[in-house]
């Protein structure tokens, strides 16, 4: 939390409004209370950038449950759960959504099984809601 307390602070004297908030993407509490203290802070949300991930690289062969499990944690869950919690506020403001992926899926990245797998289910995940939220808000994938 240090470096990003110290990252906004520069922001903050470079000009920029922005508030510091400690949060685990793949826990819902934490990223409502995100979501409530940016409303407080800002008054509404038009965007959110998500580009939460875990990556250890590591041979397939070689990957535990536990590498899957904070990848999907991390990635899957983290992006289900800011794209749940935000969506209220960014139908009301005609706001947009941008989750970031990676090619590591798409390049077939050694190294890379449980973070590529992820990944992609982030890619599919994101592709659903931008057709189910067409009518609502912009989901760009």
């Amino acid at each position: 939390m240090r470096k990003v307390k110290k990252v906004a602070a520069g922001l903050v004297s470079d000009g920029a409004d922005v508030i510091a908030l400690r949060c685990d993407v793949s826990e819902r509490g934490h990223v409502d209370a995100a979501v409530v203290a940016t409303i407080e802070k800002f008054g509404r949300i038009d965007i959110l950038v998500d580009a939460a991930m875990t990556q250890r690289l590591v041979s397939f062969e070689m990957s535990t449950e536990q590498d899957l499990d904070d990848a999907y944690r991390s990635s899957v869950l983290g992006t289900c759960n800011l794209m749940a919690a935000c969506f209220p506020h960014l139908k009301e403001s005609a706001g947009k959504v941008i989750n970031f992926g990676s090619a590591a899926g798409t390049g077939g990245e050694p190294w890379m099984a449980t973070y590529a797998a992820a990944e992609e289910t982030v890619r599919s995940l994101s592709k659903v809601v931008a057709a189910e939220w067409a009518s609502t808000t912009s989901v760009e994938y």
